[in-house]
């Protein structure tokens, strides 16, 4: 691929992620408890390498949980930072120039209300291939008690919640028409790996599927909403997920 391709192909592929993401940065929409974000940027440029980094940090008088919010993204984006580097360092002085890797996250806030924050982070690592790898990962925090709310803990733990959330991710993936059964029932069978990314909202679950894990890279992220109206009879309503609710 031709260097004016590449910048093309990027420049493309960071359009959609900033389209995407912009609108809800630092906004609360008028909300009921809503946080309010700051984006914090990040960018360099060396001969065999260029960040362009964004991630949220909340604002304001900060209470122990959003603290911990603020720490924990941060690190995740460090983290993300300093493996892109080590890899990086592996060849470093055997990069051509035209193909210099590049490390780009962008973020979008999918839920901010009554103590809950939901984000949805994208990035694009690209070391020479096509085209980017796709990073996607979500922080869901609850910020009256400081802690990542995972997927189970939605769920009543003597409940079959995961098969019950696969079978209706794939009843909806098998009506797409850039798919085949395989594919879905690979990506969105019963296993913990293929539920690592999710939002929530008082109304709805949505679960992320990343590029190639049900359908092809053209088809980008796949998305499935989940009425809780669908799943109630596996959901928690004494825990968390009633909070959520309410």
């Amino acid at each position: 691929m031709r260097k004016k391709d590449l910048f093309g192909l990027l420049a493309g592929f960071m359009a959609v992620l900033v389209l995407l993401a912009f609108p809800a940065y630092g906004q609360t929409d008028g909300r009921k408890n809503a946080a309010t974000f700051k984006k914090v940027e990040i960018k360099e440029k060396k001969t065999d390498y260029s960040l362009e980094i964004c991630y949220p940090q909340i604002t304001g008088k900060l209470s122990p949980g959003a603290t911990a919010f603020n720490k924990a993204a941060k690190k995740q984006i460090d983290q993300l930072i300093s493996e892109f580097k080590e890899d990086m360092s592996r060849v470093e002085g055997q990069i051509d120039p035209e193909y210099a890797w590049q490390l780009y996250i962008t973020y979008d806030v999918k839920f901010n209300q009554d103590g809950f924050v939901c984000i949805l982070y994208r990035c694009g690592y690209y070391t020479g291939g096509a085209h980017p790898m796709p990073i996607i990962f979500t922080q869901n925090y609850d910020l009256t008690t400081g802690k990542q709310i995972e997927l189970a803990d939605l769920f009543k733990t003597d409940s079959d919640w995961m098969k019950t959330i696969s079978d209706y991710c794939i009843s909806q993936l098998k009506k797409r028409d850039d798919t085949d059964e395989k594919w879905v029932n690979d990506g969105a069978g019963p296993k913990d790996h293929n539920y690592q990314v999710f939002y929530f909202n008082p109304f709805s679950l949505t679960i992320v599927f990343t590029p190639y894990q049900v359908a092809p890279y053209s088809s980008g992220l796949v998305e499935v909403n989940i009425p809780f109206d669908k799943i109630k009879k596996v959901m928690d309503i004494s825990g968390v997920a009633g909070r959520i609710m309410k």
